[in-house]
């Protein structure tokens, strides 16, 4: 036995040991939106246990006021339902919307063909999803959609552990550039995508907004 074959048994055994793999959302993902929606939400009940709870505004008025309470506490509830499980066998991957109706989303690796990320909203399909998405297409040709994972919620090493023990699973799977660049630990590409199809976006909405001021007038 040579030292390659040292080196390759050694690294399928680590490999081995990581299942069950389990990853949630990241830290970073709980203090971003936090910091986004806590103090609205606080302020607003604040204000409400200060002054009373706007009941003279009616039944909308009420449930407004609970709604703003409630979105810091939902976006908790939200990131905390994200989560992959890789099993020996396959992966499956639970959101808030399958939790809400018991459906959770499996592929098994050996019935993945190939595996794409795709980062954009410029379509209409896009805007339904995330704008981060880990694409992994199974061999069924009865089936086009892919096993969509939003991949911003979860930690690059996560994501990036998660893509390696897929294809030490299952070798012969496709993937494109990005996915390859995550495979060896680079997220700068995704990031610098990311940046770029954000500003695209951005400046195509503002285009689009002028126009409609001006047609609009």
């Amino acid at each position: 036995m040579n030292q390659d074959q040292n080196i390759t048994e050694s690294k399928e055994k680590n490999f081995n040991d990581c299942f069950p793999y389990i990853a949630k959302a990241g830290v970073s993902s709980y203090i971003i939106l936090s910091i986004i929606s806590a103090p609205f939400s606080l302020i607003v009940l604040f204000k409400g246990l200060q002054n009373g709870i706007p009941f003279n505004q009616g039944i909308l008025g009420v449930l407004t006021f609970f709604v703003i309470c409630f979105v810091w506490p939902f976006i908790i509830i939200w990131l905390a339902s994200f989560k992959i499980i890789l099993t020996n066998e396959d992966l499956i991957y639970k959101t808030f919307i399958s939790r809400l109706f018991f459906k959770k989303k499996i592929i098994k690796f050996s019935e993945v063909k190939k595996i794409n990320i795709h980062i954009s909203q410029d379509l209409e399909a896009d805007r339904k999803s995330a704008f981060y998405r880990l694409n992994i297409y199974g061999i069924n040709i009865f089936s086009q959609d892919p096993l969509t994972i939003n991949m911003k919620p979860f930690n690059q090493e996560d994501l990036i552990n998660i893509v390696n023990l897929i294809f030490f699973k299952n070798p012969s799977i496709q993937i494109d550039k990005k996915v390859q660049e995550l495979k060896d630990g680079n997220f700068s590409p995704i990031i610098s995508t990311g940046i770029k199809e954000n500003f695209k976006f951005s400046v195509k909405m503002s285009i689009a907004k002028i126009f409609f001021n001006i047609f609009k007038k």
